[in-house]
């Protein structure tokens, strides 16, 4: 996917709440196995006085003029602007995919649905959360000024208008790592690890995962007895390094902090 560190574009006003998954991508479409194709039905029974299916020609469809982003002065816009709960629903990847096969780089709401939102990440679209008082703003900025265009700087996690008036919001290291250098594909995951007891088990650990292609970052926790994996999911499969784990005589389950405890008091009994 693009990184994503400055970027300013048109925004698009979509006054509307709980905006769900299926008025951004209705289900007709969701049949298809490819993860393109989707941006032209994006809102497509809101966008288009039809009824549309997979494979029409959306060029000869007729268009519902009231419709935001049918408007001329909001054509190529970059910047979807939201009311709360936005992406609510079921939990399809399609509809991120859709907003940014259409052009949106990032939607501004007052809240999103959680799977919504974390799914944009997965697809270099940014959600930023601002408060209602400032999406109400920006609503009527938007709205007064034909042209309205914001500036969005991930690295300074800030929203600039065109007034120089900012406003800072908040994303987590790992989500802003991923965007800023254009991953798509990271997993992260915590394992206990039985059978380490020193020093030497964490160096050997860590020394050995950080020569695999895809593994971004391996950090053991010997009291814990815990292992942190980062790792591109496009180079290397989670399976392939817990074999790996596996050749130099460690095993490994998903990291739960009650039983983490109770295997570590029987190893020291042991």
């Amino acid at each position: 996917m693009d990184a994503f560190t400055v970027y300013k574009g048109l925004v698009a006003p979509l006054d509307r709440e709980n905006v769900d998954t299926d008025a951004i991508i209705p289900k007709q479409f969701l049949k298809s196995i490819k993860k393109t194709g989707f941006g032209q039905n994006l809102f497509d029974e809101l966008r288009y006085l039809d009824h549309g299916e997979p494979g029409q020609d959306c060029s000869k469809r007729p268009l519902n003029s009231d419709f935001v982003l049918n408007q001329t002065r909001y054509q190529g816009a970059g910047v979807l602007l939201a009311r709360k709960n936005f992406g609510c629903g079921s939990s399809r990847e399609h509809a991120p995919w859709a907003l940014s096969q259409f052009g949106f780089r990032a939607i501004i709401a007052p809240s999103f649905a959680d799977i919504f939102f974390n799914n944009c990440f997965k697809n270099g679209l940014l959600p930023v959360v601002l408060t209602e008082q400032q999406v109400d703003h920006l609503f009527n900025e938007t709205k007064a000024f034909p042209g309205y265009q914001l500036t969005i700087d991930l690295e300074r996690q800030e929203v600039i208008a065109p007034d120089n008036q900012n406003y800072s919001f908040e994303v987590t290291p790992f989500r802003k790592y991923c965007l800023v250098n254009g991953l798509d594909d990271i997993r992260q995951i915590h394992l206990l690890v039985e059978g380490i007891h020193c020093a030497a088990c964490v160096w050997l650990i860590e020394h050995r995962l950080a020569g695999i292609q895809g593994v971004l970052n391996s950090n053991v926790n010997l009291s814990a007895k815990k292992l942190h994996w980062k790792w591109n999911n496009r180079d290397i499969k989670l399976s392939k390094i817990l074999y790996k784990l596996a050749q130099i005589g460690y095993a490994a389950t998903p990291y739960d902090a009650e039983s983490a405890e109770g295997k570590i008091k029987k190893q020291n009994r042991d």
